[in-house]
């Protein structure tokens, strides 16, 4: 199972119930990381809080390069100055219709990632629990061959605290068996393309 890493800010107590609900055991003082934090999905991806993002200096100190924001309210402004955002206007809310954004925010992270080897994306909506969470699973669906659910679990091994809404869950899995089927129907339309490109030269 993937170990879980920290980077420490403060919690409260209702965070903490929360935590407790979320992992079924009591927090203790070490368990408070797990929610203002920003937690490494992988080497070069992060989740967190609004809060751990609007840090002064925090960004730059975590070396992010890109930033995913998924609140409804644009708190740009706010980030260390060089890093480049990508505003997701969503509500966290069952009938908000997220996957709407699922390929743009891949395409943003992928190209982020892609365009130099020292990028490093953040993703962050208030709590670092449901919107970004889930922008995340998109990304590992399209780009880690992982289903929805192996997704969701994944990332919330790596932060305990991760619960997306069901609204969301749905969408995502939704999402990820039409990527599957058009992955599918390119590698076919490839197979046939070629067997045609073959009779067509005498093979």
């Amino acid at each position: 199972m993937p170990t879980r890493s920290y980077h420490t800010f403060p919690t409260t107590s209702w965070q903490a119930a929360l935590i407790q609900k979320a992992t079924g055991r009591p927090t203790t003082c070490a368990d408070k990381p797990c929610w203002r934090m920003a937690t490494p999905i992988t080497k070069r991806l992060y989740l967190s809080d609004v809060f751990t993002a609007r840090i002064p200096g925090n960004l730059n100190r975590l070396g992010i390069t890109h930033v995913v924001s998924a609140m409804e309210e644009d708190v740009s402004r706010s980030f260390d100055r060089g890093v480049l955002v990508m505003h997701v206007p969503i509500k966290d809310s069952p009938s908000t219709d997220l996957s709407v954004w699922f390929d743009r925010v891949v395409e943003f992270i992928g190209r982020a990632l892609d365009s130099h080897r020292s990028h490093k994306v953040l993703v962050h909506c208030a709590q670092g629990i449901s919107r970004s969470a889930i922008l995340v699973c998109a990304y590992l669906v399209a780009t880690a061959h992982m289903r929805a659910l192996e997704a969701i679990e994944y990332v919330q091994a790596k932060r305990a605290v991760v619960a997306p809404n069901l609204g969301f869950r749905h969408q995502l899995v939704l999402w990820a068996h039409n990527l599957e089927q058009e992955k599918r129907w390119r590698a076919r339309k490839a197979v046939f393309n070629a067997l045609w490109l073959r009779r067509r030269v005498g093979y």
